[in-house]
């Protein structure tokens, strides 16, 4: 599944749904928004922020302030165990578009060098403390802490607009 998350982060302008898209966990996504009456965003969401949702498990927080009607927030865990991801989203309707913020979290049981030359487009830019940041072509942003020799969290952030939906 990291696999498959790494490519929607990588490529977020990429609608296509990848193997071990899990149907069920994207339309609950859907439902919790819903009941938020936040629409019109919904392809936005389950096509390139939720695309490679997949998993035993899924669990979603959806926040939205009462007098901010045009912005949701997700926070939303779902994978195997050892093999999970977490995804914080801001997604904000303006303009006829859905513009979406957004953080993913992975540990890597590898260390970060190997996590790291194992995904060259990603250039080194700068170290603040034990963080490591990297940046490639399109704008994604992936920092590297070492947890121990053999393990790494992975932390992307991306941003996006597209069209709403009619």
């Amino acid at each position: 599944m990291k696999l498959k998350l790494l490519k929607i982060l990588l490529f977020p302008t990429i609608v296509t749904f990848l193997n071990g898209y899990n149907p069920k966990f994207a339309n609950f996504i859907l439902e919790m928004v819903h009941k938020y009456n936040f629409y019109n965003c919904d392809n936005t969401i389950i096509q390139k922020v939720f695309s490679a949702v997949d998993g035993e498990d899924i669990r979603v927080n959806v926040s939205k302030f009462d007098n901010i009607r045009n912005q949701i927030s997700l926070t939303t865990t779902f994978g195997y165990p050892n093999d999970s991801v977490y995804i914080y989203s801001v997604i904000r309707k303006d303009n006829n578009k859905c513009y979406v913020d957004e953080t993913a979290v992975i540990t890597f049981n590898k260390s970060c060098i190997e996590v790291q030359n194992s995904d060259p487009q990603f250039k080194l830019k700068g170290r603040t403390a034990d963080f490591f940041w990297t940046q490639n072509k399109i704008g994604v942003i992936k920092i590297l802490k070492p947890l121990n020799t053999n393990q790494c969290l992975v932390i992307f952030e991306k941003d996006f607009a597209s069209k709403q939906d009619h």
